[in-house]
């Protein structure tokens, strides 16, 4: 299975493989969440999520996002996340959990699971209930592992594997952008 950005697909109004309901199925899809200050890290980790973990996300760049201001671009992108998503991961840049916990505290009553993932050097965070926070490399990697159909092995460092690469691989793609050891 070829893992897609379903809010490219359905901007483009078609994509290389079917979307859910044209297939009859519920495959997984990450909807990514991010605070606009997290753009580039969200890029690269999109791109982990897709080639690696073979897991369908849903990420529109195509309006700045502020978890802490939602505008109107952000809930028309929100509403259309949550439609085509089975799982929700929200991108916690350092320093911005303040901002972000009353948005955590609404999220706690979707029906969708909902994990944190903090960027490099996040301070820790309370616990939040119906929330699993992933600390980094090692966490986002079991993480995939557990709700990808496709994906149940992590290599540690073999250029030609294209699927989940260890946490402590050498020059590991998430380095610059998540603590390795969580």
């Amino acid at each position: 299975m070829e893992a897609l950005n379903r809010a490219l697909a359905l901007k483009k109004g078609f994509s290389s493989s079917p979307l859910p309901a044209e297939r009859g199925e519920i495959s997984p899809c990450i909807f990514l969440i991010h605070h606009s200050a997290a753009r580039k890290a969200t890029e690269i980790i999109s791109d982990y999520i897709v080639q690696r973990g073979q897991v369908d996300i849903y990420l529109d760049l195509s309006a700045p996002l502020d978890i802490s201001a939602p505008d109107k671009p952000f809930l028309q992108i929100f509403t259309e996340g949550l439609e085509w998503s089975s799982h929700i991961m929200i991108l916690s840049p350092p320093d911005s959990f303040p901002q972000q916990a009353l948005f955590l505290e609404c999220m706690q009553n979707f029906p969708l699971p909902v994990s944190l993932l903090m960027l490099k050097d996040h301070a820790s965070v309370p616990a939040v209930p119906h929330l699993e926070i992933l600390g980094g490399i090692k966490s986002l990697n079991e993480y995939l592992m557990r709700i990808s159909p496709e994906n149940n092995t992590i290599i540690f460092n073999n250029p030609d594997y294209d699927g989940l690469l260890a946490h402590t691989a050498p020059r590991h793609p998430l380095d610059a952008y998540l603590n390795w050891r969580n």
